[in-house]
């Protein structure tokens, strides 16, 4: 549009159809004033002066909040009432505005949206608050705005909705710290539905305080749901082992001391440990548990040479292969007789118990008789002692016999059942002897290499 040679002339904008025309405009930002007789009586013709003015659609003083972020539901935009109207500054004269505390803050924007939704959310006091300060302005401000510092030279003056945002904002961080698990519906309706009006905020919600004056205490309050109580599966737990920790059902969040979100829930420490439960109207807390936490011996460590496995020193012993127990096997040391994987474990007195690292054994060396029945006898040809391992599984335990090629008994004795024996062969000559076990009806036999 060029520009008019002057700004007394009056225009007009017609449009057709249907819709709506959204414009903002006024004289106190240097454009031009839209005619109303609401805003300004006799500024504009009556339909008896002006019949085509039947049709004129005054505009509204709305504001219409625009802003994508202050308009989005999931936001609690806030508006700004007056706190205070005076204060005795760190220096000079009592300050007095001569405002009325409780009054819409001129600094606050209106709604509503611009599809009219009520915005703002909810009014909190802004104009003129007291509020901490980094040291080194409160410094400077002592000497160079002292007026805008409160009694004692440590609060500065601050006001707007930059005061009143965070008073909600401060709100909504004590209920998630009651409430860790609430989501953004259930913290903004704990906010607006405490709102409180007054003669001033008027019907409520409306354009200026939204829902009403926040309350604080009534928001944080109104959530509490009654107590629970959580239990335990033990009472005390291996420092290196958890309890399973139960709250009662029908709750669609927890949210343990521990960060465990699952209910039930696994614990390991002395506690205290306690749940939060939460459901859409608001959160319950629970009673506190505490556990006595018993000491585990240390890991023990596997030495390999060859096929002999010794382990650390430890409280007692129990060597796994592939994950099961070894029957009998409960010493610090243990001879391979098979491939795999073998681990051992530490178990006090207490019944706490550590296990090592595993160690994976490709080859045994047992070459001279391995049966599946648990039977063997190993190494041979040997130069040294001759380990012998029984069955496992006969109550009587198992007879073994060694004897010469000339059958002459070197050695005779009863054993029992599943363990691993050193025979003491350093002193037999070399030769090829005969090993026999006996365990019930059953009997092995085998022969072994002595070097000399």
């Amino acid at each position: 549009m060029p520009q008019p040679d002057s700004g007394s002339y009056n225009w007009r904008f017609m449009v057709t159809g249907t819709g709506r025309c959204e414009i903002w405009s006024t004289a106190a930002f240097g454009t031009a004033n839209m005619a109303s007789n609401e805003i300004a009586p006799g500024s504009v013709p009556t339909t008896g002066e002006y019949p085509p003015m039947a049709k004129h659609r005054a505009p509204d003083r709305d504001k219409h909040i625009v802003d994508s972020w202050a308009c989005s539901g999931h936001t609690l935009t806030t508006a700004n009432y007056l706190n205070q109207m005076e204060y005795q500054p760190c220096s000079g004269p009592y300050l007095n505005f001569g405002v009325s505390p409780w009054l819409i803050s001129g600094n606050s924007s209106a709604g509503p949206t611009r599809d009219d939704r009520w915005k703002p959310d909810i009014a909190a006091p802004g104009d003129i608050t007291m509020a901490a300060a980094p040291m080194p302005i409160l410094a400077d401000w002592a000497v160079t705005n002292a007026d805008k510092l409160d009694e004692f030279c440590m609060h500065a003056r601050n006001g707007g909705t930059s005061m009143a945002s965070p008073v909600v904002a401060g709100i909504a961080a004590l209920y998630l710290q009651k409430c860790p698990s609430a989501d953004w519906q259930q913290v903004r309706n704990a906010i607006l539905n405490t709102a409180w009006g007054d003669g001033i905020t008027g019907t409520l919600p409306n354009k200026y305080f939204g829902y009403g004056r926040v309350h604080a205490f009534d928001a944080l309050t109104s959530s509490n749901l009654p107590g629970i109580t959580i239990t335990a599966s033990d009472d005390e737990m291996c420092a290196n082992a958890s309890v399973t920790a139960m709250a009662p059902s029908g709750y669609a969040h927890y949210w343990w001391s521990n960060g465990s979100i699952s209910n039930p829930a696994a614990y390991t420490g002395p506690g205290p440990l306690t749940v939060n439960a939460s459901n859409g109207t608001g959160c319950a807390q629970s009673n506190a548990l505490s556990f006595t936490v018993l000491p585990v011996p240390p890991t023990p460590v596997i030495t390999v040479d060859g096929s002999l496995l010794t382990s650390s020193a430890g409280p007692s012993y129990q060597w796994y292969l592939n994950g099961l127990p070894i029957e009998f096997a409960t010493g610090p040391t243990w001879w391979a007789v098979a491939t795999g994987t073998y681990t051992v474990e530490h178990v006090a007195a207490n019944g706490c118990s550590a296990f090592s690292t595993p160690v994976e054994l490709l080859s045994v060396g047992v070459d001279a008789h391995a049966s599946a029945a648990g039977f063997a006898v190993w190494p041979s040809p040997t130069s040294g002692d001759i380990m012998v391992q029984l069955p496992s599984g006969f109550a009587g335990g198992a007879t073994v016999q060694v004897v010469d090629a000339s059958g002459r008994m070197k050695w005779n004795g009863r054993l029992a059942s599943g363990v691993q024996f050193a025979l003491p062969a350093s002193d037999w000559s070399a030769g090829t002897y005969t090993v026999l076990v006996t365990a019930g009806n059953r009997r092995w036999n085998t022969r072994i290499v002595r070097l000399p």
